[in-house]
């Protein structure tokens, strides 16, 4: 009988099973065997060749073969290359789809460069001719049914390798969204502990207290209670999908805290802060915390911008129209983020722009890829925008950043908005 001409993919021959022992096995059970033959004495054979060392099933053509069957199901295929109504070729080539990593040996009479060429082209891992020797057929099978193993060990161990660069990714994410929490409670705890400060001092001057200083201290310990109360609801970690807008809130109870966040920020006692909530009523389509949260992130970050004094504006007006927002250009300082923006008028829009130093390129292109930090101290300059990014995903919103070096960085927040009951929507 001739020996077979073309080997492909070859794993070297083992002589028992001690050899290639460092190659993991995916599990014990036996390898599964395919034979799709027109030839049925020949399939027959078969089984008795390979029924003691794998499972075997038997096929009369390719439709029959490939009825039923599933990705995982068998592990090597023997493939007669002529039958009728579906040849060997076009068999593979199915099987390909179902199952890409099926290890294939092609049975032929023909020995043609064309066939070889195109069983190169589908990755089939032998070629015999027929008619071949039963020694070389049953050790082209074993070692077909060993690189499947192969192929399977390493499909886990890569996939394993994606999980734990994945859980380092999360655990990085959950220290900065931890860092960005930490720095907005920080902000509301200077605000309450200021506030105490100030009514221990009034109410030790006072004696017999009026009834205006009496309402006055209520108000104060009202705002106190707010003040810890959005400690509260800070503390809370976004969701990650996007959430349903929740019944319009006003805007007013939502600007009057950020205001109050960013005066409390240490940032605002050298640097120049100027917060100008919208003109007109307003209530927002969104979550009044996550807003809270990017503009107060936003914030933080231009009063942090650099030491040198400098100014800061948060100023906020409503629009009626669409919003026309650019695409994206990192190489000309200009990012957007509007994934799930709900771009239905009216919207409320909210600059936060500095007059620092602005970001450098070679900053800005990474700005989603690493949790860079604003603090002048630590050596970097940017946005931490890992954090703002999902809040502004969460919140349906969009975000519009742009920066000039030497100049400053602008960055226009879309609220998703709408007119409350008996207000007249403003001119466009």
């Amino acid at each position: 009988m001739n020996s077979r001409t073309i080997r492909l993919g070859e794993i070297p021959p083992q002589t028992g099973a001690e050899e290639h022992a460092d190659i993991p096995r995916a599990s014990v059970r036996r390898p599964v065997v395919l034979v799709v033959d027109d030839d049925e004495p020949l399939r027959e054979a078969l089984r008795l060749i390979f029924d003691h060392m794998f499972e075997v099933r038997l096929a009369g053509s390719g439709p029959d073969a490939l009825s039923g069957l599933q990705r995982g199901t068998i592990d090597v295929a023997v493939v007669d290359l002529r039958m009728p109504g579906m040849s060997g070729i076009e068999f593979i080539e199915r099987l390909r789809v179902i199952d890409p990593e099926v290890q294939t040996v092609i049975l032929s009479g023909q020995n043609t460069f064309e066939m070889a060429r195109k069983a190169v082209r589908l990755g089939v891992f032998d070629f015999l001719p027929k008619p071949f020797e039963l020694q070389v057929l049953r050790l082209a099978v074993q070692q077909a049914a060993r690189r499947r193993d192969w192929l399977r060990f390493e499909r886990k161990r890569e996939a394993a390798l994606r999980l734990a660069a994945l859980n380092g990714d999360a655990a990085l994410h959950e220290r900065h969204l931890l860092a960005s929490i930490t720095g907005e409670i920080s902000d509301a705890l200077a605000g309450i502990t200021g506030g105490l400060e100030a009514l221990e001092v009034d109410l030790g001057r006072a004696t017999l207290p009026s009834s205006d200083q009496i309402q006055d201290w209520r108000r104060e310990v009202a705002t106190l209670a707010r003040q810890a109360a959005l400690c509260r609801r800070i503390s809370k970690p976004p969701q990650t999908e996007v959430q349903s807008p929740p019944a319009t809130v006003d805007a007013a109870p939502v600007f009057e805290d950020l205001r109050r966040l960013l005066r409390a920020h240490r940032g605002a006692k050298r640097h120049q802060l100027t917060v100008r909530p919208p003109s007109d009523p307003i209530h927002l389509r969104a979550h009044p915390v996550a807003v809270l949260r990017i503009l107060s992130n936003l914030g933080r970050n231009a009063l942090e911008a650099c030491v040198a004094p400098h100014q800061v504006f948060v100023e906020s007006w409503i629009s009626t129209e669409p919003a026309r927002l650019p695409e994206s250009r990192p190489d000309e300082g200009c990012i957007v983020l509007r994934d799930t923006f709900d771009n239905r008028p009216p919207a409320v829009v909210v600059e936060v722009r500095d007059t620092g130093p602005g970001i450098p390129p070679a900053l800005w292109r990474h700005l989603f890829v690493h949790p860079l930090t604003t603090k002048h101290d630590q050596g970097d300059v940017g946005l931490g925008l890992s954090v703002i990014r999902e809040l502004v995903s969460t919140s349906r919103c969009a975000l519009h950043l742009k920066t000039t070096p030497g100049v400053g960085t602008s960055a226009f927040l879309w609220i998703p908005a709408a007119v409350p009951d008996g207000h007249k929507p403003p001119p466009a």
